[in-house]
């Protein structure tokens, strides 16, 4: 039952929020809140309050690795672009305590903890036995995936370190003409140039892959093919009515209106209430489940990064729905059925 895996200890994705949280109360007992919200506040600048720079640092040392699109080498973790992290934690300011991530994880286990004495009284001697020695396991299990991710992401973002000195020196052999080119150089171009200081000028490749980069941005290809895939054409958008079906991976009913994101960086902001409707999610968008409602996700299974968040939140949520951000709109009033795994459009936003 997913009941028995949430408001687990030591999800490291679900720390993330309890930290942002952490964040924002000491935003306001320093008096910065009001400041989160400025247009260029640096989270670092050494003249704010001690309390914040302490408390800041240890979030940064903790997740700074992590961020949106963590894995893709080109995208920017929180500890090199903080702005992200001010965002969060802004929008955290105005959440009520009730249900804010401390008191939502904190029912979450409560919930836990009496289902499993309940499901333990009604166990056999040899049942129960197998039950107590398993359940334990297959949690830690839960939490050892989370925490396993974390590390991969930090081993794999160890290049950040140096990645400034190696634009500099790409720039100044002329190979590069803008820092970011770095990311369309081949890994075997990049090693001759460093490995022998080639004066090579790579700029005509590097806009011929920028050109095919944004052209398969737009490619939507089917989940298998055979050989040369054949791009598939745009889905429609739903209809009030239509059912999407997917994964369950956590459990419960939710009603309530559509917020679709493609970037957390571009769409939104996600309000409380609404309903989270994601074609992926990583860590970088972990800080939005304290504010959804619920959860529809387009790629996905019971052990992804979103449906384990949705848990340990007590989030209903459907993912693998293929479809869920073309067929939903942002303003659709939709169901969520988290037991069954179904997406019901119950009504189509109001025309403007």
């Amino acid at each position: 039952m997913p009941t028995l895996f949430t408001g687990l200890p030591g999800v490291e994705s679900a720390r993330i929020s309890l930290d942002l949280w952490e964040l924002s109360r000491v935003a306001i007992e320093t008096g910065i809140a009001g400041r989160l919200r400025e247009p260029g506040f640096d989270p670092r600048d050494p003249a704010l309050p001690a309390p914040w720079q302490q408390r800041y640092t240890a979030f940064i040392e903790r997740h700074g690795h992590r961020g949106l699109h963590e894995m893709e080498v080109a995208a920017k973790t929180w500890r090199w672009d903080p702005a992200p992290v001010v965002a969060m934690v802004a929008s955290y300011l105005d959440i009520d305590p009730d249900h804010a991530p401390p008191a939502v994880l904190a029912r979450q286990e409560a919930e836990r903890l009496a289902l499993t004495r309940e499901i333990d009284a009604r166990l056999g001697f040899a049942q129960r036995r197998i039950f107590r020695w398993l359940l334990p396991r297959a949690q830690g299990w839960v939490a050892l995936r989370e925490r396993t991710k974390s590390i991969l992401v930090r081993a794999a973002r160890l290049g950040d370190w140096h990645l400034a000195a190696i634009q500099a020196r790409l720039l100044d052999l002329g190979v590069i003409r803008e820092p970011d080119d770095i990311f369309f150089l081949s890994h075997e171009e990049l090693s001759n140039v460093l490995a022998n200081g080639l004066r090579v000028d790579l700029s005509a490749r590097v806009l011929a892959r920028r050109r095919e980069y944004e052209r398969n941005r737009h490619v939507i290809l089917p989940e298998r093919f055979r050989g040369r895939p054949v791009p598939l054409p745009p889905a429609e958008a739903g209809h009030a009515g239509d059912v999407l079906k997917g994964t369950p991976v956590s459990p419960g009913r939710v009603t309530g209106r559509a917020r679709v994101i493609l970037d957390p960086q571009v769409d939104g902001p996600l309000q409380p209430g609404e309903i989270l409707v994601a074609p992926v999610t990583d860590a970088g968008w972990t800080p939005l489940f304290a504010l959804a409602a619920g959860l529809v996700v387009d790629m996905g299974s019971a052990l992804s990064h979103g449906s384990t968040v949705a848990r340990e939140y007590g989030l209903p949520a459907v993912v693998n729905v293929r479809q869920g951000t073309t067929r939903i709109r942002t303003g659709d009033l939709i169901a969520i059925d988290g037991i069954a795994g179904t997406v019901t459009i119950l009504e189509e936003p109001p025309a403007a």
